[in-house]
């Protein structure tokens, strides 16, 4: 009785290591680099241009390396617009709990968003709109976010609208931005990260 117990029970065991190794070999991974194209597949040799682009085909769990260099970001790239608003990348897809999205710089690579090009007449600036959950960003820098408009001129690098998100060691800098906005949401993390000048 007690060894068709132990048999059991270890058998439980490498079933429960057999699916948790499973579930970590199906997350993937995406390459986001300056010399990249949309077009591309978003792997390590053919990465994609854009953060926005390589959204579309993350899932829970996957993460989007974004490699070193400066990313000149153009009106033409702006996802929303509307309402006095211009929100260059939108964010939407959610990740899970224990499954994250993560959005991180390449290892010791230093990745420049630059919104100096950016100037939507009359209308606020989002460098990055934030409206899914459990997304972790980590390592980038945001800089040059512009001001366009007299009467209300509040344009964010980081405009936070889910819930359960990590900023992480972001640095965001050199515009006439504010660096978070915490509209929504609740039980996020923003870690070791600065805005200045």
């Amino acid at each position: 009785m007690s060894l068709h117990f132990t048999m059991n029970f270890r058998s439980l065991i490498l079933a429960g290591l057999f699916a948790s190794a499973s579930l970590s070999a199906s997350a993937a991974e995406f390459h986001v680099a300056p010399n990249g194209s949309d077009s591309n597949s978003g792997t390590k040799e053919s990465p994609f241009a854009t953060i926005q682009r390589s959204e579309k085909s993350v899932s829970p769990g996957d993460t989007v390396l974004i490699h070193g260099g400066t990313y000149k970001m153009a009106q033409s790239q702006i996802a929303r617009l509307g309402r006095g608003r211009s929100q260059v990348t939108y964010l939407s897809k959610s990740g899970l709990q224990g499954k994250p999205i993560r959005y991180f710089a390449c290892g010791t690579e230093k990745p420049v968003f630059d919104f100096t090009e950016v100037k939507p007449p009359g209308s606020r600036v989002t460098a990055f709109h934030v409206a899914g959950s459990w997304l972790h960003f980590k390592g980038i820098s945001v800089v040059g976010v512009q001001v366009t408009v007299t009467g209300h001129t509040q344009s964010i690098c980081f405009d936070n609208q889910g819930s359960h998100n990590i900023y992480e060691q972001l640095q965001m800098h050199d515009g006439q931005a504010i660096g978070f906005w915490l509209g929504n949401g609740s039980n996020n993390l923003v870690l070791n990260c600065d805005a200045y000048r």
